[in-house]
């Protein structure tokens, strides 16, 4: 099947965040009829991440996509067909990232063909909030890859390069803040303690907030999202909160940003407690990966130089941080160039896309021979 044709099998099959069903039954059939002894992950009932194996290696190279999209737009006609003109094709997902995951099926019949091991991992819920990138970790069927390669496009700017490379990626965490005033009657306003004005003296601690910047994320960024205060009579509020983002990059500590905010607070006699909004997953802090590991050097010196390429470092948080983190091995990212992702106007370039193919299947070779 060519590269194309797959994608165009791919896209048919809508996947949106938490219909992933289908996709994973293709792929679970795809791969084990070429080959690959295929292992399922549950999510949950419905929801299946796929650990596919070929031979037998100490460590393997693996390459990981997630099968989740957006949904499409209420309007949208055609969402889950390829439309092709010239070398762009357009529909739901073919940047983002069903055209890194037929390259990565296209890989997986290389390495077959030549008995060269590798991995190929599917997940659920990149969209949401990277469930099936934890429980593929607390699976254990990741402790032997050495290096991951993600087919994510990623926030590529110069659409003329031959394929996007992306070497890290900002964090994410969203806190909680409640800030604690004290309740008056309004016409004795002098008596209390107005949790909104607390609030905004804190908003005005968050906004002065200096991080050193980091040489390829730049700096750790707050963005405030909501502040809600309110009383149920003429009284001053004594309740207020604050959901803010804080977006890291790898220089900065967020255990000790919160210690030194909460300092900075209880000096101006503010009373505040800060926590990270819960969720069921943990959230992911930012990661870059070494640039002196051997095995990134080798593509650097072997592969990369073949092409026109400039790694980049992402501002947005993807199932990478959760692998990279948590396995702790270095991770890149490998894909085809396209933009308008989460968009009706998404598009991949084709051409890009073979070549993404070909680095693929240079890359699973190198390993092998390391």
């Amino acid at each position: 099947m060519t590269t194309q044709a797959l994608l165009e099998k791919l896209v048919s099959i809508p996947s949106p965040l938490n219909h992933e069903k289908e996709i994973g039954e293709y792929l679970f059939a795809y791969l084990t009829e070429i080959g690959f002894h295929v292992e399922k992950v549950c999510t949950d009932k419905n929801r299946v991440n796929l650990v596919a194996t070929f031979g037998v290696a100490k460590t393997y190279l693996g390459f990981y996509g997630h099968m989740d999209t957006v949904s499409p737009e209420s309007d949208q006609e055609t969402p889950y067909q390829v439309i092709r003109k010239d070398n762009i094709v357009k529909g739901l997902g073919v940047e983002d990232m069903k055209g890194g995951i037929a390259a990565m099926l296209q890989a997986g019949t290389y390495a077959v063909a030549n008995n060269l091991p590798v991995k190929l991992i599917f997940g659920v819920d990149e969209e949401g909030i990277s469930q099936g990138a934890h429980d593929l970790v607390d699976s254990a069927l990741l402790k032997d890859i050495g290096f991951l390669i993600v087919g994510e496009s990623g926030q590529i700017d110069d659409y003329t390069q031959d394929f996007s490379v992306c070497y890290g990626r900002k964090g994410r965490m969203l806190f909680e803040v409640n800030i604690t005033g004290k309740k008056a009657h309004a016409a004795e306003s002098e008596r209390g303690i107005n949790a909104i004005e607390q609030a905004a003296r804190f908003v005005a601690l968050l906004q002065n907030e200096q991080f050193q910047p980091h040489s390829h994320l730049g700096k750790t960024r707050i963005v405030l999202h909501t502040m809600h205060s309110e009383t149920d009579s003429f009284s001053v509020p004594d309740k207020a909160t604050i959901f803010f983002s804080f977006l890291t990059t790898p220089n900065i500590d967020s255990k000790k940003f919160l210690k030194d905010i909460l300092q900075k607070a209880k000096e101006q006699d503010i009373h505040v407690e800060i926590k990270p909004f819960k969720r069921k997953t943990p959230y992911g802090e930012s990661y870059e990966v070494d640039q002196q590991n051997t095995f990134l050097q080798n593509i650097e010196k072997n592969i990369f130089y073949l092409y026109s390429c400039h790694p980049i470092y992402a501002t947005s948080v993807a199932d990478e941080n959760v692998f990279a983190n948590r396995l702790e091995i270095p991770v890149i990212s490998i894909g085809p160039v396209g933009g308008g992702g989460h968009t009706r106007d998404e598009w991949l370039d084709l051409n890009s896309l073979e070549k993404v193919v070909d680095v693929y299947k240079k890359s699973i070779s190198l390993y092998n021979k390391s």
